[in-house]
């Protein structure tokens, strides 16, 4: 274990007196004149040689990759402001996410299913209707809530998503 030298100074005294960040100072790849416990030690000699080369291989930036640089600043803007504009209709209950559609359209399906099934019971003790006329209705009732869910599924939820798309002239269909 070193002790700490009068010329050393720790990567958090370096990198606040350089104005650079942690992440920038760890790509110099400096070797540490010492370290102690976690604490990474350098020279000021080296602190300023390093710093010097970097200043010296900083190249000017042409008007090309400014343009480039520009451009995609300006595609990350209306990037980020498309989805924040998402959100906001999301917030406001003026459109609603496309796995949320599909998982409240199950849930109606497995409700109204539900009901469907007691539908039998409720004649047979109410209607006084017999059980052979129940045990129709029965078959009946299951069949139609058996077709409820296989309309409520996420892939038919998608196939009318894409067609209602196409009849309202919104756009590309294939949107996954």
């Amino acid at each position: 274990m070193a002790d700490i030298q009068p010329d050393w100074i720790s990567t958090r005294q370096a990198v606040a007196a350089l104005g650079v960040s942690r992440t920038a100072f760890d790509k110099w790849r400096l070797d540490p004149a010492g370290k102690i416990g976690k604490t990474h030690y350098f020279t000021v000699a080296q602190i300023i040689e390093a710093d010097r080369a970097r200043r010296r291989d900083t190249r000017p930036v042409d008007d090309d990759q400014r343009k480039r640089l520009a451009e995609a600043r300006i595609r990350l803007t209306e990037a980020k402001a498309a989805k924040q504009e998402r959100d906001n209709e999301i917030a406001r209950h003026e459109m609603a996410p496309f796995s949320f559609v599909a998982f409240a359209l199950a849930s109606l399906a497995n409700s109204l299913s539900a009901h469907l099934d007691s539908i039998p019971a409720l004649l047979i003790r109410q209607a006084g209707i017999n059980p052979r006329e129940a045990d129709r209705v029965r078959e009946s009732a299951a069949s139609v809530g058996n077709q409820i869910a296989n309309l409520c599924d996420e892939q038919w939820v998608s196939s009318q998503f894409d067609n209602w798309l196409t009849r309202e002239g919104k756009g590309n269909a294939n949107h996954h």
